[in-house]
C-alpha cells in the first residue's frame, strides 16, 4: 500500500515519518510483482486495440512500474507527492520525467495515452467529491479513446475492522518488521503502521504512520466514473478475469475507464 499520497491526508508526523521510511519502501514491498502488472496493463492495452506510446505514472513512489514500463519502450512522465520518494525513483529508472505534485490537481502541458494509479493509491481520495475530482483530472490528461487504470484494495464491503498483520525484509545488513492495525470509521478505513528496524547491530522503533483513506463502495467508484466520463471495466487482482460475486478480504479490484 502507498505509492503516492495527499499532503492534506498526511499528519506532520506521518509526512516526517515517510522522509525517513522511503529509503526502505522497496525493501517493505519486496514481494510485490511489478512486472506481473505490466502484463495486465499490456493486455487492456491489446483488448482495446490501443497503440501506447506515452503514459502518466499518477503516484508513482520510487519508480517501480515506471522501471519496467520504460524497459519495455514506453515514455513515462512519474508523478508523487513526495520529494523523498522521487529521489530515489531518479536513481532507478534513467530518461523519465518525474514531477511532484497531487493526484487531485494535476498540472501538466501535454496528454497521454494512458494514465495509471496503481498500489491502492486511489484509495486515499477520502470522499466521493474528491474521487470525482481526481477522476475528471485523469480524464483531462487523456488522449482521444486514451484508459485510466487503477487498483483498490479497500471497497467498503471488505474492509476488515480490526485486521492486525506483519510483513517483513530480511537479509545479513537489514531486518524490517512492519506492523499493522486497521480500524473502520464509517465511510473511512485508517491503516496504523509500526517498524521495528534493524541496520547490522543497531534497531530503530517507528511508530505513528497513520493512512486514512475513503472507503467506496464498487458501485459507488463505477458511477464516479461514469460521471467522470469513462466507460468501465472491472477486473480481478490483475487478471482479466471478472471479480467473484463472493471473495476472501484479500484481493485487488481493478478498474478500467475508456475515455467516451
Amino acid at each position: 500500500m502507498r505509492e503516492g499520497l495527499f499532503k492534506s491526508k498526511f499528519t506532520p508526523l506521518t509526512a516526517k515519518i515517510w522522509t525517513e521510511l522511503a529509503r526502505y519502501y522497496d525493501k517493505i514491498h519486496h514481494r510485490k510483482d511489478y512486472r506481473k502488472e505490466v502484463d495486465f496493463l499490456e493486455k487492456v492495452f491489446k483488448k482495446h486495440r490501443l497503440k501506447v506510446r506515452d503514459i502518466l505514472d499518477v503516484a508513482c513512489g520510487t519508480g517501480n512500474h515506471a522501471a519496467v514500463l520504460v524497459r519495455r519502450g514506453y515514455n513515462v512522465v512519474g508523478i508523487d507527492l513526495h520529494e523523498e520518494m522521487l529521489e530515489i525513483a531518479r536513481e532507478k529508472v534513467r530518461n523519465v520525467k518525474l514531477v511532484e505534485g497531487d493526484m487531485r490537481d494535476l498540472k501538466l502541458d501535454r496528454t497521454f495515452d494512458v494514465v495509471i494509479c496503481m498500489f491502492n493509491s486511489i484509495a486515499y481520495n477520502q470522499t466521493l467529491s474528491e474521487l470525482r475530482r481526481t477522476l475528471s483530472g485523469f480524464r483531462k490528461c487523456l488522449k482521444a479513446r486514451g484508459i485510466i487504470v487503477f487498483d483498490n484494495h479497500f471497497l467498503r464491503e471488505r474492509f476488515v475492522h480490526g485486521y492486525r498483520g506483519v510483513m517483513g525484509y530480511d537479509d545479513d545488513e537489514l531486518t524490517i518488521a512492519r506492523f499493522s492495525f486497521s480500524e473502520k470509521l464509517g465511510k473511512k478505513g485508517r491503516i496504523t503502521f509500526s517498524y521495528l528496524i534493524r541496520e547490522g547491530n543497531d534497531f530503530n522503533y517507528i511508530r505513528g504512520d497513520v493512512h486514512e483513506f475513503g472507503l467506496f463502495s464498487l458501485s459507488e467508484i463505477i458511477e464516479a466514473m461514469k460521471e467522470a466520463g469513462f466507460a468501465t471495466e472491472v477486473y480481478w487482482n490483475f487478471t482479466m478475469r471478472r471479480p467473484p460475486k463472493r471473495s476472501k478480504p484479500w484481493g485487488n479490484f481493478v478498474f478500467v475507464g475508456v475515455k467516451r
